[in-house]
């Protein structure tokens, strides 16, 4: 009887793991999204101030 309450409690745990897993992961690409166009507009940035450097 203990095996069986164990493996049902295991089940949901790792269903509700997943649940949150799949309501967090927009969140995450929007951060990650966020980072990337921050990160490419401070290349930008730097390549400009670099390049009129050399002229």
């Amino acid at each position: 009887m203990t095996n069986n309450n164990a493996d049902l409690a295991t089940i949901v745990s790792v269903s509700g793991a997943m649940l949150s897993i799949a309501n967090i992961q927009p969140i995450v690409t929007l951060l990650a999204s966020l980072v990337a166009i921050i990160s490419g507009i401070f290349a930008i940035r730097y390549y400009i101030k670099a390049t009129n450097k050399i002229k």
